[in-house]
């Protein structure tokens, strides 16, 4: 049974998405005590396999769970693969949607996540206040990584409109280390490959291990939010 449970967008505490995203498996599942399917998001990645195992617990489901890019999740769907729950962006939910792999009444905002810069720990904060200095300080950088906008990640697709907007694509280019689909910008920042990166801000909050920082914008024009 294929039903939609997310789209990730309006603000909510963690103890509220995982109310929501599991009440809505259980209550939009016909399976109790057995396999619950999930294709999911990297962006909500860090929540989902902290409240898998509690979920488990208390309903004796078994949650299977494939992370990949936005991009990838959309093609399992478009592909045919069986699912329980598919979490998204919401412009690739709408767009399986419109194929009918998906039950529009089944659909439900769970979460919000923005857009953060990510740089080595212990490195200076750049300042990225307004549109200009946050310009000023990509132009400035020696290197920049973001996910390759080609393997359909959020974050990538939305980084690489975002300097285009801004008018300094052509000029970033040169400097620019595009990180895979399903790995990290944030861990070339990391080992030193680049200096600065951008991923959503819990993809960079995981990084526990590595020694990289997040400093989020605070411009709301940077954010790709829906009302």
């Amino acid at each position: 049974m294929n039903k939609t449970v997310g789209i990730i967008f309006p603000s909510m505490g963690r103890a509220r998405i995982a109310l929501l995203l599991f009440a809505s498996i259980v209550f939009s599942s016909n399976a109790f005590g057995a396999e619950i399917r999930v294709f999911c998001t990297f962006g909500l990645q860090g929540a989902i396999t902290q409240l898998g195992p509690q979920f488990e617990r208390e309903t004796g489901n078994k949650l299977i769970i494939t992370f990949g890019p936005t991009g990838s999740v959309a093609a399992r769907v478009k592909n045919g693969e069986p699912f329980d729950m598919v979490i998204v962006s919401d412009t690739a939910m709408a767009g399986l949607v419109k194929l009918g792999k998906v039950v529009e009444q089944g659909r439900t905002d769970i979460a919000r996540v923005g857009i953060s810069v990510a740089i080595r720990r212990g490195d200076s904060r750049p300042d990225i206040s307004s549109v200009e200095s946050f310009k000023a300080v990509l132009l400035a950088a020696k290197s920049i990584s973001y996910t390759n906008p080609v393997d359909g990640g959020f974050s990538g697709v939305y980084f690489a409109e975002l300097v285009k907007r801004l008018g300094i694509a052509e000029k970033l280019a040169p400097k620019t280390k595009l990180a895979r689909g399903g790995t990290s910008s944030g861990a070339l920042v990391a080992s030193g490959e680049a200096e600065i990166a951008s991923q959503t801000t819990s993809a960079t909050n995981s990084m526990a291990i590595s020694p990289s920082r997040c400093v989020s914008t605070t411009e709301r024009s940077f954010q790709p939010v829906r009302p």
